[in-house]
């Protein structure tokens, strides 16, 4: 979910409890940023059957407000089974675009006027700046929360290659990745 999906939601339990939030105020600011980072991988999807089960079971605003926002959501689960293998899937299964739900890429770096311009080493040669990044995949969201979600497709179109550690690019070659928890066989350390 967004920041504005749960904020969304959380106006409309304030409202039905008749509980004032004033988000200017610094100490509530930081109390519902802290709900959030606690919710904010949920999907956005059962925010309005939850509000609704709240409002039906709870006669007081919940004392833990993700608590009980996470145990609405195991059992919105449950009534939903069509989309708790979704859910599984996109949280367990490996994903063939990332390592651990990120796409590592790199391009050329280019100066402010767009051109490419190489540095001189200490070798005295000319070097190419390659700028890397990383990015948080859009096709299984295993991210690390907070990283820009893409998918492969968008990155290649907007221009970044992907590094030689990535799925697509590895081939048949033996590469150190925290899938291969960092073992090489003997030999291969060159990348044969």
């Amino acid at each position: 979910m967004t920041r504005q999906d749960f904020a969304s939601f959380l106006k409309g339990l304030c409202s039905y409890y008749g509980r004032t939030m004033d988000l200017a105020d610094e100490t509530t600011a930081a109390q519902v940023g802290l709900w959030f980072r606690v919710v904010q991988e949920l999907p956005a999807e059962p925010l309005d059957w939850i509000a609704l089960r709240i409002q039906q079971d709870c006669d007081f605003f919940p004392r833990n407000l993700p608590k009980t926002v996470r145990a609405y959501w195991a059992l919105w689960l449950k009534e939903h089974p069509e989309r708790q293998t979704s859910h599984t899937e996109s949280s367990g299964a490996p994903c063939a675009e990332c390592i651990g739900g990120v796409i590592y890429v790199q391009r050329l770096h280019l100066g402010r006027d767009g051109r490419h311009v190489p540095y001189l080493g200490p070798d005295g040669r000319e070097h190419d700046r390659i700028q890397t990044a990383a990015f948080g995949c859009a096709r299984c969201c295993r991210g690390p929360a907070g990283m820009p979600l893409a998918t492969v497709n968008q990155l290649l179109d907007a221009g970044w290659e992907l590094q030689d550690t990535m799925p697509q690019m590895r081939q048949n070659r033996a590469v150190r990745t925290p899938e291969t928890e960092g073992w090489v066989p003997r030999g291969l350390e060159g990348g044969e």
